[in-house]
């Protein structure tokens, strides 16, 4: 007895849970709910965006720097290197 209760009862709630599913998310107003709010969104995002700092950067940010010179110096190895070799 309990059983068909309990399966009858679960047959009740799947049907209201699909009606109330296909009612809310099929509807107009859910649609128009969902387009107002990402819209909204949309300007939220817009609005954030133009209170960032934006970043400061050397217009000529490609140039090569040059560090041949410090490469060519002529420095004394220490003698561990000495030892090595």
């Amino acid at each position: 007895m309990t059983q068909i209760l309990f399966k009858f009862v679960s047959f009740i709630f799947l049907i209201s849970v699909f009606y109330l599913s296909y009612n809310y998310y099929q509807s107009d107003l859910f649609r128009k709910k969902v387009i107002e709010s990402r819209k909204a969104y949309h300007l939220f995002l817009n609005q954030y965006g133009m209170t960032l700092k934006k970043i400061e950067t050397n217009d000529n940010f490609k140039t090569f720097i040059d560090n041949s010179e410090y490469f060519k110096k002529n420095e004394v190895e220490p003698k561990f290197w000495e030892l090595i070799k």
